[in-house]
């Protein structure tokens, strides 16, 4: 029973969205906007329950501004209380790889007071490339590694993903993290430098 707002940079997408996946069904709970997410959040006053940024095309492309302290400040305001900001990213929980992820969770941990770092594929090695899910709660939810695996009881995965919370706002120790500001987002070169990798 979600109201969502839905903001798509690409008008096509909502096109297809109606055209081959039933976008219309769901009318009076889905709203689609065509537009800029950080311009769209800007202008509103809306206050959401969950705000999940799922903007980036792989690892190649991110758009810098989505990334930074102040977009962060931004989403930050325009969750509820009990709100929280998730976003899916490919990066790596250790080693050189790690640092774009490093890097997100560190800005992320600039204004939100938790940030938790969810491996989708708890048996990769930490070095390698998977889906990491980042969860910044608007209040301090004080998540329990050892609580969170006692609660998934007989649920294998939903075990071994609690068993992969990494804490904290640095990944790994081993790299050291950029604060990505509107004045100094350089994701591109972090990127590429993992994509030479």
């Amino acid at each position: 029973q979600a109201a969502i707002d839905v903001v798509e940079i690409d008008p096509e997408i909502e096109r297809i969205g109606r055209e081959l996946f039933g976008l219309d069904d769901y009318a009076d709970r889905v709203r689609p906007r065509t537009g800029d997410a950080r311009m769209f959040l800007a202008a509103s006053d809306e206050r959401y329950d969950l705000i999940f940024g799922d903007v980036f095309q792989g690892r190649q492309t991110v758009p810098p501004h989505l990334v930074t302290r102040e977009f962060f400040d931004l989403v930050h305001r325009r969750l509820t209380d009990e709100g929280i900001y998730m976003m899916n990213v490919v990066g790596a929980l250790e080693g050189p790889q790690s640092l774009f992820a490093s890097s997100l969770a560190a800005t992320l941990g600039e204004v939100f007071s938790e940030v938790y770092v969810f491996a989708t594929r708890p048996g990769t090695p930490a070095d390698q490339l998977q889906n990491l899910v980042i969860v910044a709660p608007a209040q301090a939810l004080h998540f329990d590694r050892e609580d969170l695996i006692a609660r998934a009881g007989d649920n294998r995965q939903l075990a071994e993903m609690a068993s992969s919370l990494a804490g904290g706002v640095n990944l790994t120790g081993t790299v050291k993290p950029t604060i990505f500001t509107d004045d100094h987002a350089p994701v591109e070169y972090m990127i590429a430098r993992q994509l030479r990798r």
